[in-house]
């Protein structure tokens, strides 16, 4: 469903009428751009709290589509609208020169007003309506003034089609830069070389070689891996594919049926392959449909249907992208074809462009928030720190999701796949893999099996370099080999027998080695011969690792160590093994194509000299290895091998400012990495639970421990979130179990036994006990005794106590608390 967002018109709605006249809503805070702010926490550092929320919410979080509702008062709705167009600065040339400067334009679909609504308004200037039932008693007042605005309340709700014709110009403006040029002309190119040679005139003519090099050459390829040997494998030839593929380019028209053929009559060419090749045939008629031009739709907000066929979505997206050609041939590109169409969804992407109509959501931080976006581009290594339960840990896997988003889109490439099957393989049984694949009637000496590709890769890729191979080799092929062999007089030979070697020190496979092979590797065989294809999907966790560390984590854990293991004869050995850190650096390593993450929960609670070890100079931005620098270097102490830190593999750390370790905090972390502050937002609780405002609470608690301790120790929003979209009596019951459970424990261990300071913050909560218990020693009581209060599920005496500790600060707070955008607009800004 869409936001709603509740906003008013100057006090007592003095713009209304200026409102409706020049369609838009408008604030005016500042009189330059808001684009300024890269942030919530920097416009608060020039705003009180609910001016710089209300900003916040106007310029990053409103996004088109959305539902404005003006306001009046505390129980009066003016109308509502939908909002039409991005952030518009006070000198934008679109700018209706309203009397507030910063304005989003809206169509307005209800004019009426309701003036009596049950519950109060928030008295704030832009407030997001989280309140199922309150929009829904909005609706039905309406609904009773007339039944047509049942169909406007439809219409609404369903959200809106994107106006792209913002970033159009742009576009176009930008297509005579060489980069952007040069890309037009290949795509060009490409639909020239279509149209010439897969033709029926061209037929006789067509080579595998035409073919390959243009599939070769097109997007699809950029966005997966290219099987061309099987494409024409299960399409029955060369010959048959070539025939095939010239009738549906010549014939195919803009139908549900020819689409859906087209779609189905090419095993493995999938629908990214078909539908380019029929734009680069047919440019003015067909649109690629890839994984970019989904996730155009899906920021478009455009949902034709889940259970459509793939035929039917294609055509009925067709509208979609029609209009988008249409719009580029009116601002100015009169030749644009659908080629064109899809440069823009990649201009669109390179540009990462997410303000305006893709601003996504406002529940996830750090997407609406390019604070940690902006500092990875600068450097690797980033800390997220502040008080408990502000969301640190949760903005990392947003965030994360964002990041990887692209690379997660692609399958997985042969490579990826390859490591996966071979990482749980043995030494032995990589080595009779690779002889059956290679060398199973063969007989081949160690230094050359050294060589097998296989072999490499797995001692490459799988086991990153850990050991010594023709070491590791010789002494796998000796312990594996025939125990009746007049050759290997190895005495400690284990099952199963698989090698055995000539007089000449040739080794190969025995017939048990064969037969053990075929029985137990025959899906690995199959994958590496590529008889089984595999197209799976990738997943966070392949470019992802998760720790949280702690008092005993050390190096060997993180880096790597010893770990004893117990051989088949009973015996234990020890041998090197990796730790997450040098795994998913090897990793980042082997695929520099690719990003990689290192997320780092609780990073201040470890002893940071000894988990990073020697390592945490390696870690510097400027000490990084990349494709074509080596980087610095050291050689690890339990493998002896070369070690650096690659570039393309991030550090996220957590730290919680009230845990006493930070003051502990190794200055050789805090100089290597930078540091970001997540604070409370109390906008993302700003709704009310039985007439307790949650966002007024949680601020007035922090106001005090801030006051009594320190900015650091205040109660994030987090603990409150899960209060958001309940029924009343649901939200009730969690607040109160939120507030016993969570809440009072938290400030009693701030506040251990100073009872005192912890009634100023509870007030009403704490009580003083045990006098009256005792009659006897009343008068030789010295200390007071106190005790939290239960109101034991008495909601009008909880709730009172909960607005008692927010209304003692009001007079702090009073300005932002009751003033309007107007108000204060007239008095301290225009």
């Amino acid at each position: 469903m869409v936001n709603i967002w509740l906003i008013r018109p100057g006090e007592e709605a003095r713009l209304w009428e200026e409102f409706q006249n020049k369609k838009c809503i408008a604030i005016g805070w500042d009189d330059d751009s808001y684009s300024k702010y890269q942030s919530l926490a920097d416009v608060r550092l020039v705003h009180r709290m609910n001016n710089a929320n209300s900003i916040w919410y106007f310029y990053k979080n409103m996004k088109i589509g959305d539902i404005a509702v003006a306001i009046k008062g505390q129980k009066g709705i003016q109308g509502i609208g939908k909002i039409t167009s991005r952030y518009i600065e006070p000198n934008d040339p679109q700018n209706p020169e309203m009397e507030y400067g910063h304005v989003r334009f809206v169509e307005w679909l209800i004019v009426d007003k309701v003036r009596d609504l049950s519950y109060n308004l928030p008295q704030k200037t832009i407030t997001p309506l989280k309140d199922t039932w309150k929009w829904e008693e909005i609706k039905n007042e309406y609904i009773q003034i007339d039944e047509k605005y049942k169909e406007v309340f439809v219409e609404l709700e369903s959200g809106s089609k994107v106006d792209l014709s913002q970033f159009i110009r742009p576009f176009i403006s930008e297509l005579n830069s060489d980069e952007l040029k040069n890309r037009r002309n290949e795509l060009i190119a490409r639909s020239e070389n279509v149209r010439s040679k897969i033709r029926t005139e061209y037929f006789e003519s067509l080579t595998e070689e035409d073919i390959f090099e243009i599939l070769k050459n097109t997007e699809a390829t950029s966005l997966g891996s290219l099987e061309f040997d099987r494409i024409i494998r299960e399409n029955d030839g060369f010959d048959k594919f070539k025939r095939k593929l010239v009738d549906f380019l010549e014939t195919t028209s803009l139908s549900e049926s020819d689409v859906s053929n087209l779609f189905t009559s090419f095993n493995g060419l999938g629908r990214a392959y078909s539908t380019e090749l029929m734009c680069l045939k047919q440019p003015d008629k067909f649109w690629i449909w890839n994984s970019l031009t989904d996730k155009l739709f899906s920021k478009m907000s455009i949902d034709i249907g889940q259970n459509l066929s793939a035929g039917k979505k294609y055509v009925a997206m067709q509208t979609h992208m029609s209009d988008i050609l249409q719009e580029l041939k009116s601002t100015g590109l009169e030749d644009a074809t659908y080629l064109d169409v899809y440069l823009f969804s990649k201009w669109l992407k390179d540009k990462d462009i997410s303000g305006g109509p893709y601003g996504a959501t406002n529940t996830a931080v750090v997407l609406d928030n390019p604070l940690l976006t902006g500092a990875l581009s600068h450097t690797k290594n980033v800390i997220l720190y502040g008080p408990p339960g502000t969301g640190k840990t949760y903005t990392v896997q947003q965030f994360i999701k964002t990041f990887l988003a692209d690379q997660l889109s692609k399958p997985k490439s042969f490579d990826e796949i390859k490591t996966e099957y071979l990482q749980d393989l043995t030494w032995y049984q990589i080595t009779a893999l690779s002889m059956y694949l290679n060398h199973k009637d063969e007989k081949i000496k160690l230094t050359d099996l050294r060589k097998d590709d296989l072999i490499a890769f797995y001692f490459e890729r799988v086991k990153e370099n850990a050991s010594n191979l023709s070491r590791s080799l010789g002494a796998t092929l000796q312990i594996y080999s025939n125990p009746n062999s007049e050759t290997v007089k190895y005495t400690n030979k284990h099952t199963p027998a698989l090698f055995d070697r000539t007089n000449q020190n040739e080794w190969y496979l025995i017939p048990d080695g064969v037969e053990y092979v075929e029985t137990n590797l025959s899906e690995i065989i199959d994958v590496l011969s590529k008889k089984n294809i595999i197209t799976e999907e990738r997943t966070i966790e392949q470019f992802c690792t998760f720790v949280t560390f702690h008092q005993s984590y050390g190096y060997e854990d993180f880096i790597e160590g010893l770990k004893p293991v117990v051989n088949d004869n009973g015996d234990v050995s020890y041998r090197v093994e990796a730790g997450v850190f040098k795994e998913i650096s090897e990793r980042a390593r082997h695929d520099s194509e690719n990003n990689y993450v290192l997320v780092i929960d609780e990073i201040n609670r470890g002893n940071i000299a000894k988990i990073f070890g020697e390592l945490i100079t390696l870690i510097e931005d400027d000490k990084r290895s990349e494709a074509n620098k080596k980087g610095l270097s050291v050689k690890l102490p339990y493998s002896k091998t070369e070690f650096s830190v690659p570039s393309n593999l991030y550090i996220l750390g957590t730290m919680n400012t009230a845990d006493r370790s930070i003051a502990l905090l190794d200055i050789a972390l805090r100089r290597r990495f930078t540091f970001l502050e997540i604070m409370p937002d109390y906008s993302i609780i700003e709704f009310d639970v039985g007439g307790v405002n949650i966002a007024s609470l949680l601020e007035g608690l922090n106001i005090t421990v801030s006051a009594l301790i320190d900015r650091d120790h205040q109660i994030g929003h987090s603990y409150f979130c899960d209060l958001a979209d309940q029924e009343e009596d649901l939200a009730k019951d969690k607040l109160y179990f939120i507030w016993y459970k969570k809440i009072i424990p938290l400030l009693q261990e701030y506040f251990y036994n100073d009872w005192e300071q912890l009634k100023l913050i509870l007030g009403d909560f704490v009580v003083e006990n045990g006098t009256s218990r005792v009659p006897a020693l009343k008068d030789k009581i010295v200390n007071k005794s106190y005790e939290i209060r239960d109101f034991e599920r008495d909601w009008n005496a909880f709730s009172r106590a909960l607005k008692h500790i927010y209304e003692e600060h009001k007079d702090s707070i009073s300005i932002e608390e009751s003033a309007d955008l107007s108000t204060v607009n007239d008095s301290t800004e225009e």
